[in-house]
């Protein structure tokens, strides 16, 4: 009815499965764009999405992991 659930996303190399990154900067961009292709893969865009939830291993990863979304969805 007009709604995509996805879930597990992680900074994982299409094609390969390798981990991408060394950092949270790295890593939350491979993931957003993970989320891009699905999104697009169903006719959506960032502007569509309602809600995510993030968690990480790290809190002090956080203000870095926004930054990183922030970029990626146009804030």
């Amino acid at each position: 009815n007009g709604f995509l659930f996805a879930s597990g996303q992680v900074p994982l190399m299409p094609g390969t499965g390798e981990i991408v990154g060394t950092n949270i900067t790295e890593q939350a961009e491979r993931v957003m764009k993970s989320i891009g292709a699905i999104l697009e893969a169903n006719g959506l865009g960032y502007e569509d999405v309602i809600k995510t939830t993030c968690f990480l291993a790290d809190m002090n990863d956080f203000a870095a992991f926004n930054r990183s979304e922030e970029r990626r969805v146009g804030k």
